[in-house]
């Protein structure tokens, strides 16, 4: 068991689409430190030392009137499937939510993912093609699905 690879790909989507409001508030009030935080717990919990700190993660929000991105960067990632950066997207209301990733793949590539709320995983392609338009385009599609 890879206890990143597990953060990363179920814990963390898990938080997103099932416990959205504790989320918000929590890792609204404690920012980057939540999520170390969070993966020295995990760590532990499967009986490993977290090889991260706190300074290896950031979190920056980018709020909009009618819906929100998160953008969580991750300790530089030495394994195939784990992530250098989360985004976690989700209406003012709450009530729609999406989770992207990118994604080192084996070919030494950044691929995007994306995961929904029922565990479906998508690869949305080269990350570099779209990552810095990825808070946007998520922001638009979110406010669109509450029209």
């Amino acid at each position: 068991m890879d206890p990143r690879y597990e953060m990363e790909h179920t814990v963390l989507p898990s938080l997103l689409f099932q416990q959205t409001q504790d989320l918000i508030a929590v890792a609204g009030a404690h920012g980057a430190r939540f999520f170390s935080d969070s993966y020295r717990a995990y760590f532990n919990g499967q009986g490993m030392d977290c090889p991260y700190g706190e300074e290896a993660f950031s979190l920056c929000r980018k709020e909009g009137t009618e819906a929100a991105v998160w953008i969580l960067r991750l300790p530089q990632p030495q394994s195939p499937g784990h992530c250098r950066t989360i985004f976690m997207g989700f209406r003012a209301d709450g009530a729609a939510q999406d989770f992207c990733a990118e994604e080192l793949g084996a070919d030494g590539i950044f691929y995007l993912l994306r995961i929904d709320g029922e565990d479906r995983r998508v690869i949305l392609g080269p990350a570099q093609d779209v990552i810095e338009r990825v808070p946007d385009l998520m922001q638009t599609a979110l406010c669109q699905q509450g029209e």
